[in-house]
């Protein structure tokens, strides 16, 4: 039994599971909207960041330098999410209506990948944008608003309006991306590209590591922590509201509520299909072990009779 705790604990910490995959690409009102509405908001948050990141590349005065602080890793993680986001909800919309509809609960790689980005960039985000106001001295030009607040801002607010989950384990994505980002700066130093940051100037190794381990082992969890409670009070506002997609709770169902879905599906399927000459099989679940147990119907009525091995 133990055996059991541990492997499916491991799982949950590790894996990327979540029973309903239209969570991640939908609104957390619908359907108070219309389905189209997401589309259109991650369309619309796409195009502003692509404007901002074609800005940048165009007025940089940084060079090459430009990839080194972690204002810009945090900048190029919400546009490489956005770009995901984007893709994904397009795809879905056109060709798994499955998804969009809520009849998919397994999960496919690019919404786990979409996923790994969302944590990295919401995390990285508060963490930046309080960093930068508390450590280093503040520029208040745009380009610094949209990277230092705007950022920030944004994370909250795709978060708020989606209805995409977030689990309180999954803090050690954000967690190694803050490690490698670490590792980085230490390395291009070390190489003769000099100090990034004067806080974290490795040729004074106690100073840099009093910044980086508190910022990587407790802020950036803490900021992932953050984001959890803000996902939890989104779904109570959005379940108290009867907003929640389908008319069901915002959240991951069950085990159980997923296979009583699964079987009431089956048999309203069955039931409304002329009969075959093969007699078409219904699905019930045995409260104790939750394994689908066979019955079928008799020809020209609805009566269930038990089958063989269950009068044995």
């Amino acid at each position: 039994m133990l055996k059991h705790i541990e492997e499916g604990f491991v799982l949950t910490i590790i894996q990327l599971r979540v029973l309903t995959p239209v969570e991640s690409l939908s609104d957390a009102c619908n359907p108070c909207g219309p389905p189209i509405l997401y589309p259109i908001w991650t369309i619309s948050w796409l195009l502003f960041h692509i404007s901002w990141m074609l800005f940048e590349a165009a007025d940089s005065d940084l060079g090459g330098n430009w990839f080194t602080f972690l204002t810009n890793w945090g900048f190029v993680s919400i546009v490489i999410m956005q770009c995901v986001d984007t893709a994904i909800t397009i795809y879905v919309h056109l060709k798994r209506r499955d998804i969009v509809q809520g009849c998919c609960n397994k999960m496919t790689w690019f919404i786990k990948l979409h996923w790994v980005l969302f944590n990295i960039a919401n995390a990285l985000a508060m963490v930046i944008t309080l960093a930068y106001w508390i450590l280093l001295p503040a520029n208040t030009s745009p380009r610094s608003i949209n990277k230092h607040a705007l950022n920030y801002g944004f994370v909250i607010v795709n978060l708020c309006f989606s209805a995409k989950p977030v689990r309180v384990y999954h803090m050690y994505q954000p967690v190694i991306f803050a490690v490698v980002y670490l590792f980085f700066t230490g390395i291009y130093q070390a190489a003769g590209g000099g100090a990034i940051y004067t806080v974290l100037d490795w040729n004074k190794p106690g100073s840099a590591m009093a910044v980086c381990i508190p910022i990587a082992f407790i802020g950036v969890p803490l900021s992932h922590l953050f984001f959890f409670a803000l996902h939890k009070i989104r779904n109570l506002v959005s379940n108290m509201c009867g907003c929640a997609r389908g008319s069901k709770k915002i959240g991951p169902l069950h085990k159980t509520e997923s296979k009583e879905m699964f079987a009431r599906d089956h048999n309203e399927h069955l039931r409304s299909t002329p009969h075959s000459v093969n007699t078409p099989t219904l699905i019930t679940l045995s409260s104790a072990s939750l394994t689908p147990e066979p019955q079928t119907v008799r020809p020209g009525g609805n009566h269930l009779e038990p089958t063989p091995e269950e009068e044995l």
